[in-house]
């Protein structure tokens, strides 16, 4: 820390909001469509077919409350459906496959 500041921590959540597939790199790739959707109580999930998508596949994680995204590519195998899953309840998003 440079002489004369301190550091001041806030606390605050960063809960994961989103989850995003696309076809290459996100800075210069399309986002991957989702292929389904379906909303059971308070869960709205969408369903990605990530087998059918040509070259790299890369995800991406929003989070609430910062400008930041974490990004990566992610290898197969994959299953043939991938789901994200948004729980409108207690805001928790995560991912199921099947």
């Amino acid at each position: 820390m440079p002489e004369g500041w301190e550091n001041l921590r806030r606390e605050s959540q960063h809960q994961l909001i989103d989850i995003r597939f696309y076809a290459g790199p996100p800075a210069s790739a399309q986002a991957v469509e989702a292929v389904g959707a379906s909303s059971r109580g308070t869960q709205v999930s969408l369903r990605y077919s990530l087998p059918s998508v040509q070259g790299e596949i890369w995800m991406s994680c929003v989070y609430a409350h910062t400008a930041h995204t974490l990004i990566r590519r992610v290898e197969g195998p994959f299953p043939p459906h991938v789901r994200v899953n948004h729980d409108r309840a207690d805001g928790r998003t995560f991912i199921t496959y099947n």
